[in-house]
């Protein structure tokens, strides 16, 4: 998060004011391609501690899919190490930047 935040202010503070003043959805979705960049090493190390099980799980819940019970055991690892949380029915990631970088693991 710190870092998302980091890159967003650098990119504000490279524009004259007052345009350097708020933050628009494009200036986020262009930090986050920053942010994911500088934490690289960082989120492929806690994707490399994920084991296959856990990892098909993000995929799947990135991609929208439904869980199923044979997830259980890795469901409850995710939610034990707060990458994931519960929303209603379904499950999302407490921190979009690990969504983010999955999603463009996927894409690759």
């Amino acid at each position: 998060m710190q870092t998302l935040c980091a890159a967003i202010v650098e990119a504000l503070n490279q524009r004259p004011a007052p345009l350097s003043h708020t933050a628009t959805v494009e200036d986020v979705d262009q930090a986050l391609v920053v942010a994911i960049e500088r934490g690289r090493t960082t989120l492929n190390e806690l994707w490399g501690k994920l084991n296959p099980a856990e990892q098909d799980c993000c995929d799947r819940i990135v991609q929208g899919e439904a869980i199923t019970r044979a997830d259980r055991d890795a469901i409850r690892r995710l939610l034990r190490t707060e990458i994931i949380e519960k929303q209603g029915e379904t499950y999302r990631f407490q921190v979009p930047l690990i969504q983010r970088f999955i999603e463009d693991k996927l894409l690759f």
